[in-house]
Parts: structure tokens; C-alpha cells; sequence
């Protein structure tokens, strides 16, 4: 029921943009069209490691807001976006209200050996990962990505009081370490 004015939102591995595009649905449906397309230019923001979904979500939002853009008048219309890796160096940009998404759904064992190395050195300067070993915080046997995707964000990138929504592996709730 909140307005989307002055709200800024992130998708943190946002893909192709499904939902950075419902988001762009939910203004526009909120806003009046004049002020839709500044809105969602000024308070969207999507990261991906990989630069073809970068520009398949930017095709997409363009396509999405195509009718709210005025005749080219020079210049193209830019939206927030970010090869990143959100497991590398901190991005310096103003916390979010809202950060949602689906973060990779990827079991370290699963990982190539310097992204698995890199996996390791987040969880343990993060303080969720007890030596790497059998006691560790983010799982007992099985360690996610996607759990600790969903904490350095809401960490680093979250306003205090703000909201994360994200689609996590039914494991995050289930597993004795990964959940707590």
C-alpha cells in the first residue's frame, strides 16, 4: 500500500530483471506516467556478475517503459545498473529501502576452486563461517551462496528498517546451521 515515491529499490542478482520489471508494473500502476519514468530511473537498481543480463534487463525495462519515454532529445535514457559481484568490493551507493530477488541458488561444493576460495574468505570475514569447518554458521555440511548473498546485502546495502525480500532454497530454513 506504500507510495513509490522516494523509495530505492535493488535487485542484487537481478538477471534478466523479472523483478525489477514487477517493480517497474507496481509504479507505474502507483505513479502518475509523468513522474513513473523518473522514478524508475532515479530509485531502480539491478546488479548481475554477468554482462549479458545486463543488458537482456536493460532491453527489457526499456521495452517496459517505452511509452514513457519522450522523443529522443539527446540522449538515451539510463538505468541503474552494475556488472558487480556482490561477494567482491563494497559499492559505495545509498543504502535501499527494499532489496529483493532471487539470489544464485549454488552449494560451495558446486563452485569452480577461486570462486569456492572467495566463498570461504567472505563467510569467515563475515564471522559466518567458525573456521571453515564442521561447526560452521552457514550450514553444517552444505554451505549456500544464496545465504550468504542475502546477508551481505541486507548488511551492507540495507537501510535500517528497510525490507528484503528474497527467494531462498527451501534448505535456508530447513538446514541446522545454514537457517540460524
Amino acid at each position: 500500500n506504500r507510495s513509490p515515491e522516494g523509495l530505492r529499490i535493488l535487485d542484487p542478482s537481478c538477471g534478466s530483471g523479472a523483478f525489477l520489471l514487477a517493480v517497474v508494473r507496481w509504479i507505474r500502476r502507483r505513479t502518475d506516467p509523468r513522474r513513473a519514468l523518473a522514478l524508475i530511473t532515479e530509485n531502480l537498481v539491478g546488479w548481475d556478475i554477468d554482462p549479458v543480463a545486463i543488458a537482456s534487463v536493460r532491453t527489457n525495462l526499456l521495452l517496459a517503459t517505452a511509452d514513457l519515454l519522450p522523443p529522443a532529445t539527446g540522449g538515451p535514457v539510463r538505468f541503474e545498473l552494475l556488472e558487480n559481484n556482490v561477494l567482491g568490493r563494497r559499492i559505495e551507493t545509498l543504502p535501499f529501502d527494499v532489496i529483493v530477488g532471487n539470489p544464485p541458488w549454488v552449494n560451495l561444493e558446486n563452485l569452480e576452486r577461486i570462486a569456492r576460495d572467495a566463498f570461504l574468505a567472505q563467510g569467515r570475514d563475515a564471522g559466518l563461517l567458525a573456521d571453515g569447518g564442521a561447526n560452521a554458521i552457514l550450514g553444517r555440511s552444505k554451505k549456500e551462496l544464496a545465504l550468504l548473498v542475502t546477508w551481505r546485502v541486507a548488511d551492507l546495502y540495507l537501510k535500517p528498517r528497510g525490507r528484503l525480500g528474497f527467494v531462498l532454497p527451501q534448505s535456508a530454513f530447513k538446514g541446522v546451521g545454514a537457517g540460524h
